[in-house]
C-alpha cells in the first residue's frame, strides 16, 4: 500500500463498516419467523406443520454455513491487496444471503443488480455496453470479461454425485476449443468444447469423446453446454468469486436446468 497512514485508516474503517453491515444482514435473515427457533408448546398439542419445521431447519443450516463463510472472510479482509477486492468478496456473500431471504431473480433468465430495491433485469441485457442496473453491475468485468486464454484450456472434473448419467464416470475432461462473440449479441459469447469420458466396469472399458456447443451466461457466470446426445443432459459450470481456475459443474436436464449430477472442475 502506498499512501498516508490516515488514508489507510480510512480505508480499513470503511472495510470494517462494510463487514459489520454484512453481519447485520445475517442477523436479519436469521431472525425467528412464526413461532421462532425457541418455541415450545407446554400443553403438548403442537400442531406445527412438519414441512415448515423441516424448511426452517434447512434454512438454519444454510445460514450457519454462510455465517461460517463470513467469519472466514473476516480473517482475510486485512490481508487483501485492495479494499475493492474485499468489497467484491463481501458482495458475493451478500448476494447469497439475498437469495436465502427469498429475494430471488428468475434463475438463468434474470440477473440480480444487488441494489437495495433488489432490482432484476433480463440476462440478455448483460454486457451490452449499457448500464441497465444503474450501478454498473451488469457490465462488470467479473461477469462480462472472458479471457482469450480460455481457448484451448483443459479442465479436470471429479464426481461428487451422479443420479442420471448412463456411464457413471468418476472423472471427466472438458476441453474448451473455441470462444467467439457475435457483435450484435454480446451477452452470449458462443463456446465450443469437447468432453472426454472414461467408463470402466467389470465387463469392459470404454472412452467417449463428445462435441458440445453452448455459451457463456454472464448473469450466472457459468458455462452452459447443450446436450451432446439424445438423453437431453447438458452441462453447466459455475464460477464463484474471482476464482477462474475452478468451477462447480452440473449435469442438468436441458429443458428445466434441474441438476442430477455434480462434478468439481479444476483447470489443468
Amino acid at each position: 500500500y502506498h499512501g498516508s497512514g490516515q488514508e489507510w485508516l480510512l480505508q480499513t474503517g470503511e472495510m470494517r463498516s462494510l463487514w459489520l453491515l454484512t453481519v447485520l444482514v445475517v442477523g436479519a435473515v436469521a431472525r425467528p419467523r412464526g413461532y421462532g427457533w425457541g418455541y415450545h408448546n407446554s400443553g403438548g398439542d403442537d400442531t406445527c406443520n412438519e414441512e415448515d419445521a423441516a424448511a426452517a431447519k434447512e434454512q438454519s443450516q444454510t445460514i450457519d454455513a454462510l455465517t461460517h463463510k463470513l467469519f472466514a472472510l473476516s480473517d482475510q479482509v486485512d490481508s487483501m491487496p485492495s479494499p475493492q477486492k474485499a468489497h467484491n468478496a463481501i458482495e458475493e456473500l451478500d448476494h447469497e444471503l439475498d437469495q436465502l431471504d427469498g429475494k430471488l431473480c428468475v434463475p438463468y433468465k434474470e440477473f440480480s443488480c444487488l441494489t437495495d430495491a433488489h432490482k432484476c433485469i433480463s440476462s440478455l441485457l448483460m454486457c451490452d455496453g449499457h448500464d441497465d442496473c444503474g450501478n454498473g453491475n451488469d457490465e462488470a468485468d467479473s461477469h462480462c470479461k472472458i479471457s482469450s486464454s480460455a481457448i484451448g484450456s483443459k479442465w479436470h472434473g471429479e464426481r461428487i454425485y451422479d443420479h442420471c448419467t448412463q456411464r457413471k464416470p468418476s472423472t471427466m475432461e472438458l476441453h474448451i476449443t473455441d470462444i467467439h462473440t457475435v457483435p450484435f449479441f454480446k451477452s452470449r459469447p458462443q463456446l465450443e468444447a469437447r468432453l472426454l469420458i472414461e467408463h470402466h466396469d467389470k465387463n469392459a472399458d470404454s472412452w467417449s469423446n463428445l462435441k458440445l456447443t453452448g455459451y457463456w451466461n454472464a448473469a450466472e457466470r457459468a458455462i452452459m453446454l447443450g446436450a451432446p446426445e439424445s438423453d437431453g443432459l447438458g452441462i453447466t459450470c459455475h464460477f464463484h468469486g474471482t476464482d477462474r481456475q475452478m468451477c462447480v459443474g452440473h449435469v442438468v436436464r436441458e429443458r428445466t436446468f434441474e441438476p442430477c449430477a455434480e462434478f468439481i472442475f479444476h483447470r489443468q
